[in-house]
């Protein structure tokens, strides 16, 4: 079992109210900017979340309850820039941390994974129960909007526009015949499709 959370927010927007303003055709400094820029932050999560990645550089966390297997662990959003640390807590609630000669970060998976180096093991000691490992990263395109890929920009644009011009929730009918509560429009998710690798 495993957490996630966000440590550091992104300093930067991939999308600014400046880039609505050209999208919506709308005269800067209109009386509802507070909210654009709710549809630029509610479009920006479920991009991230659909799409499995980090766009602007921020620091994560994961937490597990125990040792990886010779899989590694694998860790949530890409792309990875560095892991800051790994830490445990034994059965005595100490804190230690995993020297990084210990494990070695592969980035060119999907999702990233940390697996050991050559003849090492993970420590032997026994853990207190529950979230008792904590791996600290660093995952993101970049610090500023033009380091994140254009489609995801575009993505998000499109998406924060459809939010702003439909502010109640459509319902759309599915293949089941049941409704939905919210309707996403299509070209958003072929954009976050785009390059969509899976290795494994």
């Amino acid at each position: 079992m495993s957490t996630f959370n966000v440590i550091t927010q992104p300093i930067a927007d991939v999308v600014t109210l400046s880039d609505m303003y050209t999208q919506l055709r709308l005269d800067s400094g209109v009386s509802d900017s507070d909210v654009i820029e709710l549809a630029i932050a509610t479009a920006t999560e479920y991009c991230q979340a659909k799409s499995g990645k980090a766009f602007i550089t921020q620091t994560l966390e994961m937490r597990f309850d125990k040792w990886a297997d010779s899989k590694g662990f694998e860790l949530l959003s890409a792309p990875i820039q560095s892991v800051d640390f790994i830490k445990y807590y034994d059965k005595d609630g100490v804190l230690h941390t995993v020297d990084s000669s210990d494990y070695i970060v592969e980035t060119s998976s999907y999702p990233a994974r940390i697996i050991l180096a050559y003849g090492k093991a993970w420590v032997s000691d026994d853990l207190r129960p529950g979230n008792s490992i904590i791996i600290q990263y660093k995952a993101g395109y970049g610090d500023a909007k033009t380091d994140v890929p254009a489609h995801y920009r575009q993505a998000i644009i499109l998406l924060a526009a459809y939010y702003y011009e439909n502010r109640e929730a459509a319902i759309m009918p599915l293949s089941s015949g049941t409704t939905s509560g919210t309707a996403i429009p299509f070209g958003v998710d072929v954009l976050l499709r785009t390059k969509r690798r899976v290795y494994r």
